[in-house]
Parts: C-alpha cells; structure tokens; sequence
C-alpha cells in the first residue's frame, strides 16, 4: 500500500507540474497571451482557465485531474 500510495504522489505531481510548464510555455509562445503565461506561472489556478478559452481542453483536464489525484493521495498518506 506504501508503494502504492508514493507512486500515486509522485506521478500526480510530477503530472501536475509538467502540465502546468506546458501550458505556461504555451502561453508564453504567443505573442497576445505573453502576459498571461507570466501572470500563470504565478498564478497556479489560472493556467487551466485560459487553457480552456483557447481550446487546449485536454491540457486543462489533465491540470485539473493530477492535481485531483495529487490532493486526494496526500490527504490519504497525512491519515
């Protein structure tokens, strides 16, 4: 179960972070979203939203289900 649950920490976040840098990258490439790739690399919550209105769906889902995934095997692994 330990293994398991390190595994499950671990890829979401590894997930997570690498789906954020995508987006921002993303974001940064074009030149009318530069500010906003700036704005969401410190503004974690914000890269899925804007992924979203320009049509990057997948990118916004994968964001939001490892970060879903990270939130609940941290809080089993706190227990």
């Amino acid at each position: 179960m330990d293994i398991a649950l390190l595994s499950a920490l671990l890829l979401s976040f590894a997930t997570f972070v690498t789906i954020h840098v995508v987006i921002t990258v993303r974001l940064l490439g074009r030149k009318e979203d530069r500010w906003r790739g700036a704005v969401a690399i410190f503004v974690p919550p914000v890269a899925p939203v804007w992924a979203v209105e320009r049509g990057w769906k997948r990118s916004a889902i994968a964001w939001v289900t490892s970060l879903i995934v990270y939130a609940v095997a941290l809080t089993i692994a706190l227990r």
